[in-house]
């Protein structure tokens, strides 16, 4: 597998084919976020219902993107999935979100997300955030 990295420790690391981890409590959106996601080329590894199934699974199989809703299963947070991974390596993820408000807002933005969609969204917000991010941290291979 070719592996391009970035010379920013927090942009994300591409790979062909495009990864990524899918962080959804909701059974029947994650299922079509990862049909949409692998029919247009880009291989989910593991979908997450949890903070720490979330993190743990990133960690174990260090995908390419991470794809967090805010509000998770078990009252847990996308928020503090994407702060943990922020600590551990710098990683940034791009963000799902039914209720934006300001506060939630704020707390997202301090992250520094690769992108932020309100639900619903279309495929191609999503398809356009993920290349958006592969296509800025491109560099020759070592």
């Amino acid at each position: 597998m070719t592996e391009t990295r970035s010379d920013t420790p927090h942009a994300p690391r591409l790979r062909v084919p495009l990864t990524v981890v899918l962080a959804e409590d909701e059974a029947l959106i994650a299922e079509d976020l990862a049909y949409e996601l692998e029919r247009n080329g880009i291989k989910v590894l593991a979908r997450t219902r949890t903070c720490d199934e979330t993190v743990a699974a990133v960690l174990d199989l260090d995908p390419a993107f991470v794809i967090l809703d805010i509000n998770l299963a078990q009252d847990t947070s996308g928020l503090e999935a994407a702060q943990r991974l922020r600590d551990h390596d710098g990683r940034r993820c791009i963000f799902l979100s039914g209720r934006l408000d300001g506060a939630t807002r704020r707390e997202v933005n301090a992250l520094e997300p690769l992108a932020v969609l309100s639900k619903p969204f279309v495929t191609s917000a999503l398809l356009e955030a993920i290349t958006s991010g592969s296509i800025d941290t491109m560099r020759p291979a070592d």
